[in-house]
């Protein structure tokens, strides 16, 4: 005849780790317990953008299998696991592109398929609202506005110029908007600028992603009498110049009488990038 006991706890902690020995009579028998936890990364990710999820299995000493499958149980393909449990921790991750709020489901596997567990990361979508392509005269202010949607952490927000490795604007405001305001605008400030937002979430800071850039077109439109004239008499003519700076969105410079009398069209000059158009009037003297 066979004689069996068990002994039943609580759920396995860390604290339970170690070698456990059976006796009866003369007859012992032990066996060693590993407690393991496993993570995954919950994410706020931008619609259509790659992100990685990143599943770890920690308190272990062999390496463990793993798989990755989406909200309708299909196998994620790309996944890159650790081969081998580095300071007691394996990890394997994956890339997916959500489009909507969605669900992956990590499951691992212990040696010899002793034990089987599954977490599910969960990803949050939202869409950032770029900002739009901006005109501003020399000297004016010009707003550019980025902004998120469907989020459900807080926002952070940092504004680039394409082509400037460092950040032109940190936002500490955390609201769904951010501005970024350009004062007494130059020539200089002309360029492609585009935010990156960060969702923090249950204090866990998200990856950043960048929104679609827009231009800011910088434009100025002076007029002058050019080279200096004197006038002698009534019937001698005098140039004036107007001379326009900006992009090509301009097609022409159109000359006016006081308010409503048209006097010449000039086209823009699209090689210079500036019209400078000269047109020679009869000033009658006073």
């Amino acid at each position: 005849a066979g004689v069996s006991t068990q002994s039943t706890g609580a759920s396995a902690a860390a604290g339970d780790v170690g070698t456990y020995v059976c006796t009866y009579s003369t007859l012992s028998a032990s066996f060693s317990l590993e407690v393991f936890e496993v993570t995954v990364s919950n994410k706020d990710v931008k619609s259509g953008s790659a992100t990685e999820l990143t599943c770890s299995v920690s308190g272990i000493s062999a390496a463990f299998q793993f798989g990755w499958r989406d909200s309708s149980n299909v196998a994620v393909p790309g996944v890159e696991t650790a081969p081998s449990p580095v300071n007691n921790v394996q990890t394997s991750k994956v890339s997916v592109t959500p489009t909507e709020d969605t669900t992956v489901k990590c499951t691992v596997v212990s040696p010899g398929a002793l034990e089987i567990a599954m977490k599910t990361a969960t990803l949050n979508v939202f869409e950032i609202t770029p900002p739009s392509k901006t005109w501003v005269k020399v000297g004016d202010t010009a707003v550019l506005t980025c902004g998120v949607t469907g989020n459900t952490g807080t926002p952070s927000y940092v504004w680039y110029k394409q082509g400037v490795t460092d950040a032109v604007f940190t936002d500490t405001n955390t609201a769904t908007t951010s501005e970024f305001t350009v004062s007494n605008a130059q020539f200089t400030n002309n360029g492609t600028y585009y935010c990156d937002v960060a969702m923090t979430v249950s204090g866990f800071k998200n990856d950043a992603f960048s929104s679609d850039p827009a231009e800011l077109v910088v434009r100025e439109l002076t007029a002058s009498f050019g080279a200096e004239v004197i006038i002698r008499d009534s019937t001698e003519p005098v140039q004036l110049i107007c001379t326009y700076k900006g992009d090509d969105d301009v097609s022409s410079v159109v000359w006016n009488r006081g308010e409503n009398s048209q006097i010449e069209t000039l086209a823009y000059n699209e090689v210079s990038k500036e019209v400078v158009s000269p047109y020679s009037a009869l000033i009658p003297l006073l």
